[in-house]
């Protein structure tokens, strides 16, 4: 497999941006990460529906300033695209939970931090239920 990247789809029937994110990112990989959620937040947005973002970083260390603006600006960007709830998926490392936190309060966005996959299932689909 790549040793960097990410994969991201969406689960119409839940109405769930799925996210899986790993290893060091170059350049590349940032402006690729920004169009493809361009295209997934507008598809939502057109949805007219309430959306959630489930992202998993449990691979996916610390990374430059450069990767990590533009996290911030597409976190500040699905919230007025119809974006109620994140939720992140990571290991029990603090640093990437701290980092994390910090990306998605500066979006305004309800989170949920979790360090188990089950959880998560049963969190998407009690968001799922709700919208």
């Amino acid at each position: 497999g790549e040793d960097r990247g990410f994969r991201a789809h969406i689960d119409r029937s839940d109405g769930i941006l799925n996210a899986t994110l790993w290893g060091f990112w170059s350049d590349d990989d940032r402006v690729a990460w920004k169009d493809t959620l361009a295209k997934t937040h507008g598809e939502l947005k057109a949805s007219g529906k309430p959306w959630h973002w489930s992202r998993n970083v449990t691979d996916y260390p610390s990374q430059s300033e450069p990767i990590q603006d533009v996290h911030r600006e597409c976190m500040e960007e699905a919230n007025p695209n119809g974006l109620t709830k994140t939720v992140f998926v990571m290991s029990s490392r603090v640093l990437p939970k701290r980092r994390t936190d910090r990306s998605s309060n500066e979006g305004g966005l309800d989170k949920q931090f979790f360090s188990d996959e089950a959880k998560v299932l049963e969190w998407q689909r009690e968001a799922a239920v709700a919208a």
